[in-house]
């Protein structure tokens, strides 16, 4: 019933986001980003399990139920390996893949509100592409507790093309605002020439935005419709 429900909102979401429409949704908090490494709280956690899917998640009598891994087992007292889902896609129709687990898991390390959970953690080893094995520096009994945690947002590709995509919308800010600095007049004008530039250089900046928006809405959802 749940899976059908997220699936629901999911659908709808997509399609409102078409419409350049809001779908409300009723949480404890409000997400501070929809990047689920931004913040380590409560209401980022649930924000966290309604649109993505961890390796594997806890149940409520406390044990462990697979997720994005199918299955996993401890090889020795510094490794367990996990067993990822097949499948899963990307929206950039890229597969999910033990190398977006790898990248995932050292932003975990770089992220202010998670690195501390993450500092036992050794270089994880892809054994291949659904096969990965999360080591630590010695012996840690809370590795299945921790990958939890280990919420893969988007594919290592699809971050990069969004990171490009930020670092253009941040050049093209940069030159709009040097033109305008260079072709006002002393009374802070433009010509209608230079207004037109000005006018167009602003609408990338916003359609950037969009796009970048668009993307991330999208990669957030859909981790949940492919699980």
């Amino acid at each position: 019933m749940k899976k059908l429900l997220f699936l629901a909102l999911a659908f709808v979401f997509l399609a409102t986001a078409a419409q350049g429409k809001t779908l409300k949704m009723a949480l404890d908090a409000d997400p501070v980003s929809l990047d689920p490494h931004v913040q380590l709280s409560g209401g980022m956690l649930q924000y966290s399990h309604l649109v993505f899917d961890p390796l594997i998640r806890w149940t409520q009598d406390r044990n462990f139920e697979p997720r994005l891994a199918t299955k996993w087992e401890r090889i020795d007292d510094l490794t367990v390996r996990f067993f990822l889902r097949k499948g899963v896609k990307f929206h950039s129709g890229n597969d999910f893949t033990a190398k977006d687990v790898a990248w995932t898991l050292d932003r975990l390390k770089k992220s202010g509100d998670f690195k501390g959970l993450f500092t036992a953690f050794a270089e994880p080893k892809i054994i291949d592409d659904y096969t990965i094995d999360i080591i630590t520096h010695e012996p840690y009994s809370l590795v299945e507790s921790m990958a939890t945690y280990i919420f893969p947002p988007i594919g290592e590709d699809t971050m990069g093309k969004i990171n490009d995509m930020r670092s253009q919308r941040a050049k093209t800010w940069e030159q709009a605002k040097a033109f305008l600095d260079a072709k006002r007049n002393d009374k802070g004008i433009l010509s209608a020439e230079d207004t037109t530039t000005y006018e167009r250089m602003e609408a990338e900046i916003v359609d950037l935005g969009h796009e970048i928006e668009r993307q991330e809405r999208i990669e957030a959802f859909e981790r949940e419709l492919n699980a």
